[in-house]
């Protein structure tokens, strides 16, 4: 994977989700590029399933 995609998913994709749903994120369908967002997520405390 792209280290550069990975860590824009970390820095802006993942907080903007997080931002606009105000961190109210029930649901979370990604793909196998996402990861960045899916590292960020976690490390702001939502338990994936």
């Amino acid at each position: 994977m792209d280290e550069d995609v990975t860590q824009i998913q970390f820095e802006i994709t993942g907080r903007e989700i997080w931002e606009d749903t105000q961190g109210g994120v029930d649901i979370f369908v990604a793909e196998i590029r996402t990861s960045g967002t899916l590292v960020l997520l976690q490390e702001l405390g939502i338990t994936l399933k």
